[in-house]
């Protein structure tokens, strides 16, 4: 059942499904994790391991296709690469091949009709130890022939029985292929550099013979039965994603995320007191995350959207003004106007004991009329006794207190004197727009 997702999760990932890629790792992590242990021995090496399995499926899926088996393909990839480690750390790994015997022997659970165990132990229990200290080692075959005091031929040709017996005994491998067992040998490298040399040829231009590579790998993955399931470490997946991201050119504050996180799971781990609690992880998990803020953003948008529409302005303005000194572009104060006028400041004012500052509407005719003192630092309303239309004006200017009423009296009861100017000297004025 396995094979069939992870062949559809494979053929997601060659169209560049990130998605389907962690599925692939959700499934086959801790296997992969557990084996690369047991091959190399150190948790950083491990999870190396894992991490260019994952690059390399990303990169190469798009090779994949149906008729091969999807997880004999992903574990030949996976191997080659633990191999390329082995080699290169050697000497720090097993000074000598560990010697893994048949630990599931007699569990009757492996042991139905037709199954790989029934039909592996038939096998002699040298030849299964073979194949099992073969297939977890990263030595060479001279240096497991050793371990397991057997000559390099005697280990060669109890491999060449034991393939030939597995081949022939079960189902889904065509024994008529000439180069069915030699496949089975060459998974665990028991063949010489000029065999390996020619079967990877013949191999390369018979596509018949490339589908058992991947048969045989994964009748092999049945040996994992043998060792205990270790769980990869939480923030793999996050090394994994940033490795992808740097491969596919990814955005720099993307990798700095997930570098945050890494180092947040790094703390969790180091952490063996309760000091680092539950609550302050998950809010600093959030606080790192850039989906958590992009989700707040958009939550708090509905938020805004909803209210304005449930609960409509009930007394929009119908005009609004700016004012501000004709020197300057500052807003320096917002007037809206409905059955009152309401005059918002917008920045502090210093206005003496001895003087006002006083608002005035200057309609399209030039005519001015006074509408009373506001306040210089925070809001005031008047009532509107006028006929305000779109493109009159609105001014403030400074007055001294004792010319205040007077010079509105004055205004009020000589409609011949000149309306368009001020007393005093005018501050701030701006156009009346309909709102």
């Amino acid at each position: 059942m396995n094979e069939q997702i992870l062949s559809k999760e494979l053929l997601a990932v060659a169209q560049g499904n990130r998605k389907a890629l962690k599925n692939i790792f959700n499934i086959e992590s801790d296997n992969l994790y557990t084996f690369a242990l047991q091959v190399l021995g150190k948790e950083e090496l491990a999870q190396e391991a894992v991490i260019n399995a994952f690059i390399a499926i990303w990169k190469n899926a798009s090779f994949y296709n149906e008729k091969l088996n999807s997880r004999g393909w992903i574990y030949t990839i996976f191997r080659y690469g633990l191999n390329q480690i082995a080699k290169s750390h050697l000497n720090s790994l097993h000074p000598s091949p560990t010697v893994v015997h048949n630990l599931q022997r007699e569990v009757e659970q492996f042991k139905s009709d037709g199954s790989f165990y029934r039909v592996f132990e038939e096998l002699p229990l040298h030849t299964q130890t073979s194949f099992l200290t073969l297939y977890f080692s990263p030595h060479h075959v001279k240096d497991i022939a050793n371990a397991l005091s057997m000559s390099e031929e005697e280990l060669r040709n109890s491999i060449k029985m034991g393939v030939k017996h597995l081949s022939s005994n079960l189902s889904g491998l065509n024994t008529a292929h000439t180069l069915n067992s030699k496949i089975g040998e060459l998974i665990l490298g028991t063949l010489s550099e000029e065999e390996e040399h020619e079967l990877n040829g013949k191999i390369a231009i018979d596509p018949e013979a490339d589908l058992f590579t991947y048969q045989w790998e994964n009748l092999y993955l049945e040996f994992l039965k043998q060792i205990p399931l270790k769980r990869v470490p939480k923030n793999l997946w996050l090394k994994i994603q940033k490795a992808i991201l740097k491969l596919d050119s990814g955005e720099s504050e993307a990798i700095k995320e997930l570098d945050e996180s890494i180092n947040l799971e790094d703390k969790v781990v180091d952490s063996k007191t309760s000091s680092f609690s539950k609550p302050i992880y998950l809010i600093k998990k959030c606080w790192i995350s850039r989906t958590f803020w992009r989700l707040t953003s958009l939550l708090l948008t509905a938020f805004i959207v909803w209210i304005l529409v449930s609960n409509p302005f009930t007394n929009q303005p119908k005009f609004v003004s700016i004012l501000n000194q004709s020197s300057s572009n500052q807003l320096a104060y917002l007037i809206k106007v409905n059955n009152s006028l309401e005059i918002i400041p917008a920045i502090s004012q210093n206005v003496d004991s001895k003087s006002d500052l006083k608002l005035w509407h200057l309609n399209a005719s030039g005519y001015l009329t006074p509408l009373g003192i506001i306040n210089p630092n925070s809001t005031t309303k008047i009532k509107n006794n006028l006929s305000i239309n779109s493109g009159d004006s609105f001014i403030i200017s400074l007055e001294p207190k004792s010319a205040v009423t007077s010079v509105a009296e004055t205004l009020n009861t000589s409609p011949d004197l000149n309306h368009s100017q001020v007393p005093g000297p005018t501050l701030y004025s701006g156009k009346i727009a309909k709102w």
